[in-house]
Order: structure tokens, then C-alpha cells, then sequence
């Protein structure tokens, strides 16, 4: 089946460069110091959200313990060094915990400052008179008013009636919960990481850091909330009704950009196909769906097919060669019971994607069908031919055992 989204392009929007991350702590903590010398050190505040607890302390085992699954910002680097030794190590751990389990004086948060408070001043006069002269008594007196801390101001997107933190440090998230996988993807700003926790599909949520702070999301919900200075794009089930429910949602900071276009290096099209597939699962999770296994040659095929369909600026099942999609998984070795498969052209990111396909009959049968097990998902893109996008999803289940 294949569905064309015809729409005019829009202006590239201006965004930030985000920092790699590496796990040679005690190699590179030098170097870091010097690199971060312009930032407030915090010792303990691993996860940069200006505060010290239970969270940071995991972040600072998970990185002792050299996690491959974790991002740590590089302040949030040189933060971990708690006692102030060059050495990220288990007496950091051990030390902050005792911090946060008040057995050590916690270290003072540089972020809570005392704002001035000016002076209140209270003028009296008397006079009192004697012969010819007159004299003036002044008395001033100076009200002291108590201390206001201030606290850096948080955001939050909140969906079904949950929190989910913005512009604090992505660790925040992956000091709680493993992610299921940490996604990078190049763009024309700079890399973009992706962290997927969708141990629930029902519950997917996709969090999205730009410069290791989180600046938007991807979530499947029912109801949100956002905040100001975030766009917003809400995915509504329409098929049955014209008001549509509500299954999914996207808020991203409004200097940032997720678009195909704004790609930097093509071949992160296939780490967007893995996003794809991930909100394709939250949304039959949402609906009730047993959820697809990802079939790593089905997106190779996928991939291969929305290449050629850039490549030869044509919107078709059938290969520019005339292979079918049967014969395409069959000459890569794929022996399967039943298959099937979706296209598109014109959808302007990975999220639309599947929102469009949802909309029309045919796809929407495939996305949501309970005959097929198995899905693979590949996009491309020719600009020097019809400046479209392309997306393939091929399904299929197999004979049993």
C-alpha cells in the first residue's frame, strides 16, 4: 500500500551542538576541568539538575561501574568527582551517599544564592524649641528582611497526568530507568540523542537531548500538558471520528528541529527507521496490539526499496528493476507465511510518518494487523531529484516451528 503526503517545505530552524560523551573518566578528568573551567563545579550533581540525591548517587555507580548504556553530560563529569581527588571512584560513591544520608555535611549549593534585599529606612523628626533656636533630632532605623533562595525554575511535560522533566540533564532520566536503547542521530546543528524507554509500549517514551539537555519529547499518552516555548504535535486517531482521540504526542523546544531535511549524514536515516518503529509499537500497545518484533533484513529490504524509490523519483511497490516486494524478501533470503508492506512519500519526519499511514485504510490494516509478526522500516531521500522523502515498512509473519 502506499500513501503520498504532498506539503510545502519549511525554514530550517536554528539549534545547538550536543557534547559526546566517553568513559575514560580518570584519563580525561584533567582535560574536563580545564574544558569546563568556565562552568560551577558542583561536586555530587552527576546528573546537573542542581541538587544533590539518590539519583546523582546512581549515575556516579553506574558510571564507576563503566555502564555502556549511560550518558553523563561533561559537567556532569567533573561534578562527579565528590572529594575532590582527580579520581572518579567508589569513594566519590561512598562519600556522596553519606552526603545525602546526612552523615557528612551535604556541599553547599552554588545555585541557591541569597538575592540583596535593600534596605528599608525609617526617617523621624523631632523638634524642640528653646529661645530663638531650633533643633532637628534625626533617627533612622534599618529593617533586615529574611533571606529568599532562589531555585532554578523547572519545566515539565506532563502526560496522563505524570512529570516528565525539561531542560535538565538527559542522565536525570537514565540514572532512574534503563532506556531500552540510546539513539544518536546527526544533524545539520549537531547530534541529537534519543533515549527510548518503552520497557511499557503502552507507556513509550521517546526523550529527546540536544547539548545533554532534554528539549522535547516523543510520548504516547491520552492527555498532556505543556509548557510555554515548546511546539507542540498532536497524533489523533481519526479513522472513526472527525475530532479524533488522542494517542501520541510530540513538544519540542522551539529552536529545534527533528526533520528529514535537517539530517547532516544520510545513513542516520536508519537510526530514524528504529524510532519509527518504536512509535508503531506504542501505538498498537496503546490500542491494545500485541506489539511487532523488529526483523533487522526486513529493514535492510525497506531501506533498499525507499533508496531506489529516491534515487529513480518513483512511487511504486514494484522495484525500478520490476522486483516485487515478494521477490524482494525472498532473494534475501526470507522465508516467510504471509508479508506485506506500506509507503510514502512526503512525510517530514519519522513520527508523521506513521501517523500518516494510520489515516488511510490500507496502511492502517498493515500497521495494526494481528496476522503479521515481524516489521522492518528504512526512509531515503534524493535532493537532487524530486526533493521528496521516502519511507518503506514491510511486514510479515512466519511458518511456525
Amino acid at each position: 500500500m502506499k500513501r503520498e503526503h504532498l506539503s510545502g517545505k519549511r525554514k530550517p530552524r536554528i539549534g545547538m551542538i550536543l557534547l559526546p560523551f566517553a568513559l575514560s573518566v580518570s584519563v580525561m578528568l584533567s582535560v574536563l576541568m580545564i574544558h569546563a573551567s568556565g562552568s560551577t563545579v558542583y561536586p555530587g550533581d552527576v546528573n546537573v539538575d542542581r541538587h544533590l540525591d539518590v539519583s546523582d548517587a546512581v549515575l556516579l555507580a553506574r558510571l564507576c561501574c563503566e555502564d555502556p548504556m549511560l550518558y553523563i553530560s561533561t559537567e556532569g563529569l567533573v561534578n562527579a568527582d565528590v572529594n575532590g581527588d582527580n579520581k572518579i571512584n567508589g569513594s566519590d560513591t561512598n562519600m556522596l551517599l553519606r552526603q545525602i544520608a546526612k552523615q557528612l555535611p551535604m556541599t553547599p549549593n552554588p545555585f541557591q544564592t541569597t538575592e540583596p534585599v535593600p534596605e528599608t529606612t525609617t526617617e523621624s523628626e523631632t523638634s524642640t524649641t528653646e529661645a530663638t533656636t531650633t533643633t532637628t533630632i534625626t533617627t533612622v532605623t534599618t529593617t533586615e528582611a529574611p533571606p529568599v533562595q532562589t531555585e532554578p525554575v523547572k519545566q515539565d511535560l506532563t502526560a496522563d497526568k505524570k512529570p516528565y522533566p525539561l531542560g535538565v540533564s538527559i542522565s536525570v532520566l537514565t540514572g532512574q530507568t534503563q532506556p531500552n536503547e540510546m539513539l544518536t542521530v546527526q544533524y545539520d546543528i549537531g547530534n541529537i540523542i534519543f533515549a527510548i524507554f518503552a520497557e511499557d509500549p503502552a507507556d513509550t517514551t521517546i526523550a529527546i537531548a540536544f547539548e545533554d539537555n532534554i528539549v522535547g519529547y516523543y510520548k504516547i499518552c491520552s492527555e498532556y500538558t505543556a509548557p510555554d516555548g515548546y511546539s507542540v504535535r498532536e497524533y489523533r486517531d481519526e479513522f472513526y471520528n472527525e475530532a479524533g482521540t488522542l494517542y501520541a504526542v510530540t513538544i519540542l523546544r522551539s529552536d529545534v528541529s527533528i526533520r528529514f531535511d535537517h539530517l547532516a549524514n544520510r545513513d542516520d536515516f536508519e537510526v530514524l527507521s528504529k524510532l519509527n518503529f518504536y512509535a508503531v509499537n506504542g501505538l498498537r500497545a496503546f490500542m491494545g496490539i500485541p506489539c511487532y518484533q523488529w526483523h533487522p533484513e526486513l529493514g535492510k529490504i525497506a531501506r533498499a526499496h525507499s533508496v531506489d524509490m529516491a534515487a529513480h523519483n518513483m512511487f511504486e511497490h514494484y522495484s525500478s528493476d520490476g522486483t516485487t516486494r515478494k521477490q524482494r524478501m525472498l532473494n534475501a533470503g526470507i522465508d516467510y507465511m504471509s508479508g506485506g508492506e506500506n509507503i510514502d512519500r512526503g512525510q517530514f519526519d519519522t513520527f508523521d510518518a506513521v501517523d500518516g499511514w494510520l489515516g488511510s485504510d490500507e496502511h492502517r490494516e498493515n500497521l495494526l494487523s494481528t496476522k503479521f509478526t515481524h516489521i522492518g522500516v528504512g526512509f531515503a531521500y534524493n535532493e537532487n531529484a524530486d526533493g521528496y522523502f521516502y519511507g518503506t515498512q514491510d511486514f510479515c509473519s512466519f511458518f511456525p516451528d
